[in-house]
């Protein structure tokens, strides 16, 4: 059998989850956050027989009683609100704040060039005049 669980971001659907895996059903997430014909249709594309929700999703969506051979289970606990979305992480920074605090100060000169054998790289016409 196909369960389809209408749950938000909260224990209730990890636990609904694992208990129809554990019944040998197939467990079908579905979006919270869709819209009533949208559940209608992926209800339908699923074939579900089962419709593990909470009392607040049911009272929005009451069209899904309506629908022949769909068994509705109403989950309860969870009163805290599990559906907030997370903080978005800030945006990456251009350059790193080492680089931002400390740019190389205008009086120190760079480094010379290293070759791929770990010495000085020599200019080709400053070679020229070491061979007499």
């Amino acid at each position: 059998e196909r369960v389809a669980i209408l749950l938000g971001n909260r224990v209730e659907a990890v636990e609904s989850l694992l208990a129809v895996t554990r019944a040998s059903g197939v467990g079908v997430p579905l979006d919270p956050g869709s819209s009533g014909a949208e559940l209608a249709r992926l209800l339908e594309d699923c074939g579900a027989r089962v419709l593990i929700t909470d009392e607040a999703r049911l009272t929005h969506r009451r069209g899904l009683l309506s629908r022949p051979g769909l068994i509705v289970v109403v989950a309860e606990g969870g009163e805290e609100d599990g559906d907030t979305p997370l903080p978005r992480p800030h945006p990456p920074m251009l350059r790193s704040p080492r680089t931002a605090e400390c740019p190389r100060p205008p009086h120190r000169p760079r480094p010379p060039p290293r070759s791929a054998r770990g010495g000085t790289a020599v200019p080709a016409d400053a070679s020229a005049g070491l061979h007499r």
